[in-house]
Order: C-alpha cells, then structure tokens, then sequence
C-alpha cells in the first residue's frame, strides 16, 4: 500500500504543516491500522504544507503502534510546497526509487519503464 503525502485538512496560507484535527487523525491512522496486513510506504517531504513533519510522525506513529509493517520516508524540501512532490512530473524522479525498492521487498513484480 503507497501512501502518498496522505491526510485531511489544512491550510497552506493560515495555518503552514498543521492540519485541524491532526490529533483525531492520529486516532484515525491507528484505528486503519489495525485492518490493514499488508506493508505500508508512508511518503512526504519536509515541506509539505499541509502536513509538516512533526504531524506526520505523529500519525505514522500511530499507525505503527498498531503493528503494521511499514516505513515513513520524509523527503528533503521539494518546491515551496512538498505536497506537490507527488503531483509535479520532475517529482517522479523523486519518488520513484523509494517506491521501486519498497514494492520489490514485499514482493511486487513490476516491469521497467522504457
């Protein structure tokens, strides 16, 4: 399962990396967790600015303490926004090696791109 710069709420202008509701979402993340079994790539970049770093380990912390295989990857700042790391096609060069690597440790064929 890839998860990419994945949440709820927030403003960029008002609010910079904190999200409302982060704590209930932390809540949230848990309670996914303990449905999922299979592993779980958690992917942003420092800068998001919806969801900083700081709430980020905390919802993947969360998740976590349920006992789900995975792994957080926090990307350096990407644009002035990192949030667009995963839209923006010079982001894909990015992304995607981290992914590549994760899908083949769980065992993921996949075949190369031209």
């Amino acid at each position: 399962m890839l998860n990419f710069a994945g949440g709820r709420g927030g403003n960029p202008r008002a609010h910079p990396g904190e999200p409302c509701g982060a704590e209930q979402m932390a809540l949230t993340m848990g309670r996914f967790a303990q449905r999922i079994r299979v592993p779980v790539l958690w992917h942003y970049a420092e800068n998001d600015q919806f969801f900083g770093p700081a709430v980020v380990r905390r919802w993947y912390g969360a998740f976590e303490q349920a006992g789900v295989p995975g792994r957080l990857v926090m990307q350096p700042p990407f644009g002035r926004d990192g949030h667009a790391l995963f839209g923006a096609p010079s982001g894909v060069r990015i992304w995607l090696p981290v992914v590549e690597v994760f899908l083949l440790e769980a065992g993921v064929a996949f075949a190369a791109g031209p």
